[in-house]
């Protein structure tokens, strides 16, 4: 299946629950096209994504989007729900 590169590939119709620990940053994928899931592995190389730095100074718990739809992102919002 052809993706258009302009559109966030849907990794998942669910969101994907982390910890986040004290003190980290993380890069989230915008892409959806990682293979590490919620976490940039680079693979938005030759498109207009960019991953979005997620910092922390406590240990949190995330639930972060994995349809790339949240109008809240990294975080979601339940627009998986929309998609199904």
């Amino acid at each position: 299946m052809v993706t258009d590169p302009s559109k966030p590939v849907i990794a998942a119709t669910c969101p994907q629950q982390v910890t986040l620990p004290a003190g980290s940053t993380t890069a989230y994928c915008t892409c959806g096209r990682s293979q590490q899931g919620v976490y940039c592995d680079g693979a938005h190389r030759g498109t207009h994504f960019r991953p979005s730095i997620i910092q922390v100074d406590e240990t949190t718990t995330a639930t972060l989007c994995q349809c790339r739809h949240s109008a809240n992102l990294p975080y979601c919002d339940g627009s998986h729900q929309t998609l199904v």
